[in-house]
């Protein structure tokens, strides 16, 4: 039977934790440009095609991404923790679970309000792209939350 030695997180090591969160950022920016990048080709494959499957779309869009940066995570955290493959599904989990309420809650703001979705102020804009941030980040956040991490 082999073993495998995991390293813990510590950062008691400052070069190694330097490191470790230098490289987290990495893989979490490839990972979201990647995961960014399909949420367009898909998005414009489902305009082009007239789908009328939105929340299979957005389901799918947010499996993908949330395949994409759960993979690059893993990257890391593999060598740091047992049972590392269990971020990847909590990943995929709370991605589309974000994807899914987030476009719910727009799509329900743009019904309510529709002509001014299209005159909307950048500022207001600029708030919605970062309440939809936090909002998939907590989601995902209480998605990898475990005990056996």
């Amino acid at each position: 039977m082999k073993t495998t030695h995991h390293r813990s997180i510590s950062l008691s090591n400052h070069r190694s934790s330097w490191r470790l969160w230098g490289t987290w950022i990495l893989v979490t920016t490839i990972a979201q440009v990647i995961g960014m990048s399909l949420t367009a080709v898909i998005s414009a494959a489902n305009y082009h095609l007239a789908s009328t499957h939105l929340n299979a779309t957005v389901f799918l869009i947010g499996a993908l991404k949330g395949l994409c940066l759960g993979f690059f995570q893993w990257l890391v955290l593999r060598r740091y923790l047992q049972h590392s493959l269990w971020w990847i599904a909590a990943t995929i989990v709370g991605a589309s679970l974000a994807w899914l309420l987030i476009v719910s809650a727009i799509l329900i703001v743009a019904i309510l309000d529709a002509s001014t979705i299209y005159h909307m102020p950048h500022r207001l804009y600029l708030q919605g792209v970062a309440l939809f941030g936090l909002g998939a980040g907590a989601i995902l956040g209480v998605g990898k939350m475990t005990d056996e991490f």
